[in-house]
């Protein structure tokens, strides 16, 4: 993919190609998974990261008849732990699947399921509802699980905004001010040491320093803070194209992909022919026949080898 990727770049005029890749993702190695088609529904397409240490990415396919969707495959299992299939995000980005408790005091698990069109995460939830509250789910960041928390339902002032998944990575919920402080930029506030750490406001841009903000890293929040000197640019080692822009490509690459495959097969079966016409041939003496016989598997031979080009070429 990545030879078709840099062939594409190269046709493209230089202002539409910068338009085409998605240079806001992290700088890690993304990979393409093209969709397919369950019971005449299509499903789409995403990027996943190439390589996750101690995990094999195990591509979809049918077993027994019954379609087993693509994902990464742990090498040893845990004991007392679930497996969480990962699943393609909303924005085109596969959100990494991960090992849960069999179970957890007062706490029940609830299964990943849509609602009201969007996909709810699988997450735990306490057994019993809390009167003026609203339960926060948690979630997996870099492999490490934040705990859900009872937010009120209601803040005077100001408006809940939901977490979300961006580039298959979570971006916790958080309370911001419905009115607007001038130079001023809101930094929203964070679940840490079993409490919530309210935002606040801070100024928009502070002489000789760069704004680091909040992040979660081995599942310990690193607070944001001012950061002296200039903020480090980043090189990024990969570029991939947006993902509307991959997935209206693909389906032209699919068709060539599906032309390849009955052209290789007719290839199939025109061996198949010729070596039934030769054999016929010998069991006759017909030398004429045999030859025919011969042609015809040379021209299937020539029928796979270009089917399976087609193939190669559109992936």
């Amino acid at each position: 993919m990545t030879r078709w990727i840099i062939a594409l770049a190269v046709l493209l005029p230089t202002a539409a190609a910068a338009q085409e890749f998605d240079d806001a993702a992290p700088d890690v190695e993304y990979v393409w998974v093209d969709g397919h088609e369950i019971d005449g529904s299509a499903i789409e397409g995403y990027y996943r990261v190439k390589t996750r240490k101690g995990f094999t990415w195990r591509v979809g396919h049918y077993s027994n008849g019954t379609w087993v969707p693509a994902g990464w495959r742990a090498a040893k299992r845990r004991a007392g732990y679930i497996w969480v299939p990962g699943r393609r995000g909303p924005n085109g980005y596969w959100i990494q699947g991960h090992w849960r408790p069999n179970k957890r005091a007062g706490l029940v698990w609830i299964p990943g399921a849509v609602a009201r069109g969007k996909w709810i995460a699988g997450h735990w939830k306490p057994a019993a509802a809390k009167a003026g509250h609203v339960w926060v789910r948690g979630h997996y960041v870099g492999g490490h699980w934040v705990e859900g928390r009872w937010r009120r339902a209601a803040n005077r002032g100001h408006r809940w905004i939901p977490g979300q998944y961006r580039y298959g990575r979570w971006v916790h919920g958080h309370w911001t001010p419905t009115a607007v402080r001038a130079g001023h930029v809101w930094v929203p506030g964070h679940w840490g040491k079993g409490a919530w750490i309210k935002g606040r406001w801070r100024l928009a841009s502070k002489r000789g320093h760069y704004w680091r903000g909040g992040h979660w890293r081995n599942g310990a929040w690193v607070a944001a803070a001012w950061i002296a000197g200039s903020r480090a640019r980043l090189k990024r080692r990969y570029r991939h194209h947006n993902v509307r822009h991959q997935l209206k490509t693909r389906r032209a690459n699919r068709r060539v992909f599906r032309a390849g495959k009955r052209v290789q097969r007719s290839g199939t079966a025109l061996r198949r022919a010729g070596k039934a016409v030769e054999r016929a041939g010998k069991a006759t003496g017909n030398k004429r026949l045999q030859r025919k016989g011969k042609r015809l598997q040379r021209k299937g031979k020539q029928r796979q080898r270009r089917g399976r080009r087609m193939k190669r070429n559109a992936r």
